[in-house]
């Protein structure tokens, strides 16, 4: 049985005790189909020992395209377990039973899992929807650009409607930068549905893993993270690295068309350190000038 992802128990005061529709009733009790044998009447129809929902919409996306999560929450006699699923984890009834927490079982009622799964798909039009991304660099998200980094992302309050960008052939077109609400938008499974993406997360590559650094949690923490940083102005000259460590922070916190340039002797640093945030604004290759050893973009 494969190990379960993401598994764990909340107990919290906004996490509703029921959730209940026309036709559809789920407690800690079970999941319910609700049918009106009569005018006035209802009966309920067990087809799951706990009640089961589809709280949020999770999109991964990375350079193949855009890949859909769910995270399940089940309501169970301990508590409420929240479960991180695929979304081929709901194909069938033998996928979702390997994935599904300990005791949570199906009814003998017919069709039971071909209704549970009926009733998630409704979930969908409400879920949040949350976006995170794996591939580190600019995006538009609700018409802003934003930068991702391996600390989080870092919004820009520019309107990127108008961007302009040089295509290297002497003409320009609109920005190419990935929107993510419109990339989440047209998976099939939601067509139709345009609801922008809530909230953005950043699951940096493995080699990045240790740039990610946690959240200062004290204002000392935070001095002490502040003058790590104006360390970085000692690597080289100060007329380059002031410029150098000023303008990585400007470009991303304003919009795409920044540009720096800088001249001057060899051996002083300016060659890589002009050239680092140039990753965020365009996928060209980066490449070693065979001619005079510095770094060069292509």
């Amino acid at each position: 049985m494969p190990k379960k992802q993401n598994q764990k128990n909340t107990q919290s005061d906004v996490t509703p005790k029921e959730i209940r529709s026309d036709r559809w009733l789920r407690n800690q009790h079970g999941t319910y189909l609700i049918t009106y044998p009569k005018p006035g009447t209802y009966e309920l129809k067990p087809i799951a020992n706990h009640g089961v929902h589809i709280r949020t919409i999770l999109f991964l996306l990375h350079t193949h395209g855009c890949e859909v999560q769910y995270v399940l929450q089940f309501f169970t006699p301990h508590g409420h377990v929240e479960l991180r699923v695929r979304h081929e984890d709901l194909a069938d009834e033998r996928a979702f039973l390997n994935v599904a927490p300990p005791g949570f079982a199906l009814t003998y009622v017919a069709h039971a899992f071909t209704l549970l799964r009926e009733c998630l798909m409704g979930d969908l039009v409400h879920a949040t929807r949350e976006a995170t991304l794996t591939v580190l660099g600019w995006y538009i998200w609700q018409k802003k650009p934003v930068f991702a980094h391996a600390g989080g992302v870092i919004r820009s309050e520019v309107d990127s409607s108008g961007i302009k960008l040089e295509t290297g052939f002497g003409t320009v077109k609109n920005s190419s930068l990935v929107d993510i609400d419109q990339l989440c938008s047209d998976v099939p499974i939601l067509a139709g549905q345009h609801r922008p993406i809530e909230k953005l997360h950043v699951q940096v590559p493995e080699q990045f893993r240790k740039y990610r650094l946690h959240t200062p949690t004290s204002e000392a923490e935070s001095r002490e993270a502040m003058r790590a940083v104006f360390d970085l102005l000692s690597l080289g000259k100060p007329d380059v690295t002031y410029i150098c460590v000023s303008a990585i922070f400007v470009t991303v916190i304003r919009d795409p068309r920044f540009a720096l340039f800088l001249y001057g002797e060899t051996c002083n640093c300016w060659p890589r350190l002009s050239i680092s945030p140039i990753p965020g604004f365009t996928s060209r290759r980066i490449e070693r000038c065979p001619n005079n050893g510095i770094d060069d973009c292509r």
